[in-house]
């Protein structure tokens, strides 16, 4: 990941060769709606903005696609809320979050959401002695460490989860999100689906009144600290996981059998989700139905304007996204699980409520 707010630039070649992309104009203009169905101006620059994790997928889609199109994009790592920000004010053309926006916020900031791709969070935790045995923990003993009543590695309830692995009595060091972040939305809901006491007491936020643990700033925060302090245990993206090569805790279910994060259980989580029981697609995949799916599941969302003036613009994001979704294994180069072709369809069905002057945005651009 790029430090935060550096400005990452895809790669400046100019190319025609997919439906709708002229070579007229070497500067951009704006145009009217319904020419854009057509015609968009070569070297057309957009920008996006939104947390680490966000830009790492801008980064593995956006060069194949300025090779093909020859449109620029810049991309900003500044974080959830400054994304939101940056997409409200027009700064940036589109936002790419970790967690949803409610139908509130989206109304609001007049804001139109939709999944672009899916990931997983995963436990991982520091055993100094690199022991062999991998450590198991389910989701009421990970609960009961974050609400600092597991405080030494010895307690008998992680004992019982792990009679090959001795632990000692050395405390427990839970390291958490200290900033707002997607990451801590989508843990919280977990942990409130699978524990009254952590709902009652903390519920699901962005940011929760932690009790216990140690805070720090950005995922890459969480996982450095998980790396460096012995005893430590984290929840962090699966894509920071293995880059950092962090060990991971094996999650055991309620039917005691072995839980992995893997590009079947996150799709079965979003398979089994109903996308439409809330409007502009703010669910939460956690702790799916379906036995199959990974219960720390979670979606990547964008976020675009409404109404825009420039036609173009708003049709050359589309196709950005477009492109990206036609290009899976870059998607997993970058960790992340593609849509799946329902989920797919739904989300580029629901551009159609996107306006430019009144006219729809994207009509039949969709490319052959």
């Amino acid at each position: 990941m790029l430090p935060l707010q550096r400005l990452y630039v895809a790669g400046l070649v100019v190319a025609a060769g997919v439906a709708g992309v002229g070579c007229r104009n070497p500067q951009p203009e704006p145009v009217d709606a319904a020419e854009s169905a057509t015609e968009v101006p070569v070297q057309l620059e957009i920008a996006g903005a939104g947390p680490g994790l966000a830009e790492d997928l801008v980064a593995t889609w956006a060069p194949a696609w300025t090779a093909t199109t020859g449109h620029r994009l810049s991309f900003r790592a500044v974080g959830n809320a400054a994304a939101v920000r940056q997409v409200q004010t027009r700064e940036a053309d589109f936002a790419i979050v970790d967690a949803p926006l409610s139908l509130i916020e989206l109304d609001r900031y007049d804001l139109h959401q939709f999944p672009v791709a899916l990931h997983a969070l995963v436990p991982v935790v520091h055993l100094p002695g690199a022991p062999t045995a991998a450590l198991h923990l389910d989701a009421p003993t990970l609960t009961a460490i974050y609400l600092g009543e597991i405080t030494s590695w010895d307690d008998a309830r992680i004992a019982a989860l792990n009679p090959d692995l001795p632990l000692p009595a050395t405390p427990v060091i839970a390291v958490h999100r200290a900033d707002e972040a997607g990451t801590t939305w989508v843990l919280t809901d977990w942990l409130s689906k699978v524990s009254p006491v952590w709902r009652a007491r903390l519920g699901r936020d962005r940011s929760v009144a932690w009790t216990t643990g140690v805070g720090v700033k950005e995922d890459a925060g969480v996982a450095d600290l998980v790396a460096r302090v012995p005893w430590a245990v984290g929840v962090v993206p699966q894509a920071l996981a293995d880059r950092r090569r962090l060990k991971r805790v094996v999650l055991v279910g309620v039917a005691g059998d072995e839980l992995a994060a893997t590009e079947a259980t996150v799709a079965a989580a979003a398979l089994a989700t109903d996308w439409r029981a809330v409007a502009g697609f703010g669910v939460a995949l956690t702790d799916a139905s379906d036995p199959a799916a990974w219960p720390l599941s979670a979606a990547i969302f964008a976020l675009v304007p409404r109404k825009v003036p420039d036609a173009a613009r708003a049709l050359t994001v589309l196709r950005f996204f477009a492109s990206a979704s036609q290009e899976p294994e870059r998607t997993r180069s970058a960790h992340a699980t593609p849509l799946p072709e329902p989920l797919l369809r739904l989300a580029q069905d629901s551009w159609s409520v996107l306006r430019s002057n009144g006219v729809p945005v994207w009509q039949d651009a969709k490319p052959k």
